[in-house]
């Protein structure tokens, strides 16, 4: 099966190029403060990788995007707005995704299990050489995730999660995962897509800046606001922009203490760095 989901671009932008990405769902384990969290992820070869999959491509290009289930089970991913596909297990289907004006698009499992061990992930449309970076926030009970992966019912009723990461990583290997630490130089405009990939709502707090949101697909009411801290929904996709006046290495976090720690030691967790040259 074939879903041809068409975005349209204004001729003066130019003819697009042909673009194939290939991306695998696979299985694998992720490790914090030593204990074992077993996830499924999306990744750009078909064996299990800590680092997410996370495509960008240029506005003018046409994506092929070609989707492959390593998994026992069928999953039906959706892309946010546009529509859904179904793989079954050992299968692929292709995705055709035609430039557009639109910086990111959300997609993930329509099954909330699913999507809280992992499947989720972001496109990113971007214009050349433009600074660009996308923060997918996760939380996980490893206990929990364990009983997804054996195939349990869950409950999510009495959720607490002991995990809390972007880019699947946390606090301190985040200073050298190129999606997530920001760099760039006062004056610049810089593009930052925050994908909450869980279950709870993040409050992501900015210090040294304010930033204007841009976009987000579940509150436009925030759209246009320029603010140093703000909340991302559960599936929300929000783009903002930062446009420094001052030098420096500022941290982001969230504002919800638990979630800047690991084990229930600080720092860990959601805390990343901006590293703003003059």
């Amino acid at each position: 099966m074939k879903w041809f989901l068409a975005f349209f671009i204004f001729p003066l932008l130019g003819f697009s190029t042909q673009v194939s990405q290939t991306i695998y769902l696979n299985q694998g384990t992720l490790v914090f403060d030593n204990q074992p969290c077993p996830v499924y992820q999306f990744n750009f070869s078909t064996t299990f990788d800590t680092a997410e999959a996370i495509i960008k491509i240029n506005t003018r290009d046409t994506l092929n995007l070609i989707v492959k289930n390593n998994l026992a089970e069928a999953h039906t991913i959706a892309f946010e707005n546009y529509g859904e596909i179904t793989i079954a297990p050992s299968s692929e289907e292709i995705i055709t995704l035609f430039a557009n004006q639109k910086k990111s698009i959300a997609f993930y499992d329509i099954e909330k299990k699913f999507r809280y061990v992992g499947i989720s992930s972001a496109i990113i449309f971007e214009t050349p050489n433009c600074a660009a970076f996308l923060w997918s926030l996760r939380e996980f009970d490893n206990l929990l995730n364990q009983e997804v992966l054996k195939g349990n019912n869950v409950d999510f009723s009495n959720y607490i999660p002991n995990v809390f990461t972007i880019n699947s990583i946390t606090h301190e290997a985040l200073m050298s995962n190129s999606m997530a630490e920001v760099k760039g130089q006062v004056g610049d405009s810089i593009r930052i897509h925050i994908l909450n990939s869980g279950l709870m709502i993040h409050a992501m707090h900015f210090h040294g800046y304010h930033v204007i949101i841009e976009s987000s697909n579940k509150q436009n009411e925030m759209i246009g606001w320029e603010k140093d801290s703000f909340p991302v929904d559960p599936k929300e996709l929000v783009t903002v922009v930062l446009i420094p006046h001052q030098p420096g290495m500022y941290p982001v976090h969230d504002h919800n203490l638990k979630a800047v720690t690991i084990g229930g030691n600080y720092p860990g967790g959601m805390i990343a760095m901006l590293k703003i040259a003059p």
